[in-house]
């Protein structure tokens, strides 16, 4: 009835029905629990030549012929939506009396947030952003503080252990519960990650995840890598970091000690604090204005 009633929306190009045709019709609205095929179905059906083509059209038509955004890049954000992994922070340590810290902040968001592409402007690939200081500066819980900041932002945000190789594949490899279902070997879904060659494999698979070409916009942060495998006599955990930097797109940010991977992508050194921070973050730990210990 709403076709027929407004069929002139339909010409003008500005009606659009997105409709999963095959894989529900056996599926009744009380049954709707059955997650796991509604969700394959849904998946079959806009990986489909023909609805991103309507993707692209409803994307063009949102975003106008004055306004100076490639409709392609919109039509693969609203497709992206399939990668999209629940937010979880579990096992991160996390400050609640954390003190916000503006220019930081803004450093980290202009290197490493999903960046639009334009019809005068090509993908800029991979961003990279190393926060590097000694420790106790504050970088772990600055890049907490950026992640849950936005979340909604990145379609995916994997937080790493990268004391050494060991934590770091283990961190790697737990990711691969998380993935949508189908989207990766079930055997990496549930990897004993007490098994050598079941972590290997699932590293594998969850990198093939993160090189699909529409898989762009996900984060990884790399936490305390601070081995240096280049050192004249290196601790056997140390590593490359590149080794674990998966394909040429997505966001990565490194907290780390050492200086000498600062060369990777946009560096920000933390170093001691400004009297006004100073003042900030003694207040929020003990809960009054400082005037009031004089």
């Amino acid at each position: 009835m709403f076709y027929r009633e407004y069929s002139d929306l339909d010409d003008e190009g500005r009606y659009y029905r997105f409709n999963v045709s095959r894989g529900l019709g056996q599926i009744a609205i009380e049954e709707a629990r059955r997650q796991d095929q509604v969700t394959a179905a849904t998946r079959l059906y806009i990986e489909a030549q023909g609805t991103f083509r309507q993707v692209k059209s409803c994307a063009k038509s949102l975003t106008g012929r004055n306004v100076n955004v490639c409709e392609d890049h919109v039509a693969m954000k609203i497709l992206n939506s399939k990668y999209k992994v629940s937010f979880d922070l579990k096992g991160v340590p996390i400050c609640q009396k954390f003190v916000p810290r503006p220019n930081d902040m803004d450093f980290i968001e202009k290197s490493l947030l999903p960046t639009p592409v334009t019809d005068d402007t090509d993908d800029i690939g991979r961003k990279v952003c190393i926060l590097h200081g000694l420790g106790g500066m504050g970088k772990t819980q600055l890049g907490v503080a950026f992640v849950r900041k936005h979340k909604e932002e990145f379609t995916a945000i994997f937080w790493l252990e990268g004391r050494s190789k060991d934590t770091l594949m283990r961190s790697l490899a737990g990711c691969a519960k998380r993935i949508p279902e189908g989207q990766i070997p079930s055997t990496s879904r549930t990897a004993d990650l007490s098994n050598e060659s079941a972590i290997e494999e699932a590293v594998r698979h969850v990198r093939a995840w993160l090189e699909r070409p529409d898989n762009t916009d996900w984060l990884l942060v790399f936490d305390n890598v601070d081995k240096d495998h280049l050192a004249e006599n290196p601790d056997e955990d140390a590593y490359d970091v590149l080794d674990y930097v998966p394909g040429d797109h997505g966001s990565v940010l490194i907290t780390t000690r050492l200086e000498t991977l600062q060369e990777l992508g946009d560096a920000l050194g933390l170093r001691k604090v400004d009297d006004e921070l100073s003042k900030a973050m003694f207040e929020k730990w003990y809960g009054k204005p400082l005037g009031e210990y004089a």
